[in-house]
């Protein structure tokens, strides 16, 4: 019983980190497509999805900052 609770509290806990907008930026890229490894790219996450990875994407308002 106690381990659902610990489980519970985690869940509950992690759940607002997802619902977040996190800009990782000037960081090496490795990607599997054509596009290769990029140097200095921003990766950005939007609820624990990736959605633009590249040099010039940019940084949306608000967005939580990260410098690789």
């Amino acid at each position: 019983m106690k381990s659902a609770a610990y489980l519970l509290v985690l869940l509950l806990l992690c759940a607002p980190a997802g619902a977040q907008t996190l800009a990782v930026t000037g960081g090496k890229v490795h990607t599997v497509g054509p596009l290769g490894t990029l140097d200095d790219a921003t990766i950005i996450i939007i609820d624990g999805r990736i959605t633009a990875v590249g040099r010039d994407v940019p940084v949306p308002p608000g967005a939580r900052r990260i410098d690789a």
